[in-house]
């Protein structure tokens, strides 16, 4: 069990290095003639900003800047950094109660044009649990990133 366990992370360390060597693209560069599985990375001003992960990863990244669709978590994350309306269990501090919020919706809006702007790295990766295993861990450089901004 060990030795896969060790095969496995070797696997994600070079799925790693491939990421972060990838040349920065815009999203509307990404392949459009076939769908893949993988890991993103969301840059701004050659900084990690977010990472993300899903079955289509071309769509996945679209996801995050198209007005019509709600599941952008980084979009939100963002906004919320801008309004001060940090994450809460509570229901006045959920995404139906923010969608309600003029000021909150102005700044998604606009935060999703920015993240439309950035730039994004991906490497394919059709294993789920492999997908798993790399979000994690570029996870906490990305999260250090995003403290900053």
């Amino acid at each position: 069990m060990k030795n896969d366990f060790d095969k496995l992370m070797a696997e994600v360390k070079a799925l790693h290095a491939n990421l972060m060597d990838m040349e920065l693209r815009l999203r509307d560069q990404l392949p459009t003639s076939d769908t893949f599985g993988g890991v993103y990375v969301f840059f701004e001003k050659r900084k990690a900003l977010y990472v993300g992960r899903g079955g289509n990863v071309r769509e996945r990244v679209l996801q995050h800047s198209r007005n019509s669709v709600h599941d952008a978590p980084f979009a939100y994350r963002l906004a919320r950094k801008a309004t001060g309306r940090f994450a809460t269990y509570k229901v006045e501090g959920g995404r139906k109660s923010l969608k309600k919020d003029a000021a909150f919706c102005e700044a998604l809006r606009k935060e999703k044009v920015r993240i439309s702007q950035m730039s994004v790295r991906y490497v394919r990766v059709e294993d789920p649990v492999t997908q798993a295993l790399l979000e994690i861990s570029i996870k906490d450089l990305v999260e250090h990133a995003l403290q900053r901004i």
